[in-house]
């Protein structure tokens, strides 16, 4: 049976200066390709951004279950622009079984802007998010990343010199709901709670249910034992500042303690070993006793039986010096204060479980 209607776009509207959402009637297919979508303003041409799959914060992405397309307009606009700017199709963009009326001419003349909240750190590293994420998570937020920076002044003024800062999407939302992480939907696709800042694309995205670590009910979150901002957070300190200080040492003696544990066999089977940046997000999130170990308490392949301060000073001596350089010796606020520890091998590393790679 034929659908009734081609596909169409049944509302459309910017979310910020440079960024233009469109939501179709049906799913689509074709909707990110560029020269499908027609856009002028008075009948000038605009062109939409296009990069790599490496910059989700430029790319278009469309969300199949969202039916939504967005794209990144490569000028930006003003309030004065709306009624004025026209969207055509091409017959290539397709739904069900019939390809979009090439001869509609849709106007855009709405806006309403994604980031709506603002917070601000002692360290000057902006908190932003939509309606959707109250005060009280953006306050709480905004004294874990205090508590993280509280060490390290300059490294947090490069990071705001960087374009560092937090994005929290809320109970209603995704990952991908956030402006800067909508690419995230074309390449990744599966559900997370945050994404790291990093040269290119300086914002950490977070859920505000992982801050709030709510543990039941239709709005937990996925990882009760683990601070996502303090792994994500993390990735931006490392990447967004101390890469990116004057003097390099930092930098390089990082690089050193990584290869170190790659060489020494330490953290096998574990994401943590897998690149040097995930080694200095997971080491972060251990320093403030805010990591999940592994449900069996060995090397699952994933994560590993240290995930306490206490643990990684003496299993990984080498990276606890360095990370005592820029972090305080203290564990972040409620609720992160506590975690759970069903396996702590602090004080008997001999009964630390072997993994299966290197048995043998």
């Amino acid at each position: 049976m034929s659908h009734l209607n081609p596909p169409k776009i049944i509302f459309a509207q910017l979310v910020a200066e440079n960024k233009l959402e469109l939501y179709w009637n049906q799913e689509v297919a074709g909707s990110t390709e560029t020269t499908n979508v027609h856009l002028a303003l008075d009948g000038a041409p605009v062109s939409i951004q296009t990069a790599s799959n490496d910059f989700w914060n430029i790319i278009p992405a469309y969300e199949p279950t969202k039916k939504r397309t967005t794209f990144t307009l490569s000028q930006p606009l003003t309030h004065a622009d709306l009624g004025h700017l026209t969207i055509q199709l091409s017959a290539n963009i397709t739904g069900i079984d019939q390809p979009a009326d090439s001869n509609q001419v849709y106007v855009v003349n709405n806006w309403q802007e994604f980031y709506t909240r603002f917070t601000n750190t002692t360290a000057n590293i902006v908190i932003k998010s939509s309606t959707d994420v109250d005060s009280n998570v953006r306050l709480l937020t905004a004294q874990l990343i205090d508590t993280m920076l509280e060490k390290i002044p300059a490294v947090a003024a490069t990071m705001a010199t960087n374009g560092a800062a937090v994005a929290l999407y809320g109970i209603h939302q995704d990952v991908y709901d956030i402006l800067e992480h909508r690419g995230g939907a074309q390449i990744l696709g599966r559900p997370v709670e945050g994404f790291g800042g990093m040269p290119g694309d300086p914002v950490t995205s977070i859920a505000a249910k992982n801050v709030l670590r709510i543990t039941e009910g239709l709005y937990q979150t996925r990882y009760p034992n683990e601070s996502i901002l303090a792994h994500e957070f993390g990735h931006a300190i490392h990447l967004l500042g101390i890469n990116k200080l004057t003097a390099q040492s930092l930098a390089n003696e990082f690089r050193s303690v990584y290869k170190h544990a790659q060489e020494t066999n330490l953290w096998p089977d574990t994401y943590a070993i897998s690149n040097y940046e995930e080694y200095f997000a997971t080491l972060t999130a251990i320093w403030f006793n805010a990591m999940a170990e592994s449900a069996s308490g060995t090397w699952d392949g994933v994560r590993g039986p240290i995930n306490t301060r206490a643990e990684l000073a003496e299993y990984d001596p080498t990276a606890y010096a360095f990370f005592a350089k820029i972090y305080a010796p203290v564990n972040l606020p409620y609720p992160w204060n506590k975690n759970h520890v069903n396996y702590d091998y602090a004080g008997r590393m001999v009964e630390l479980p072997t993994p299966a790679a290197l048995k043998g």
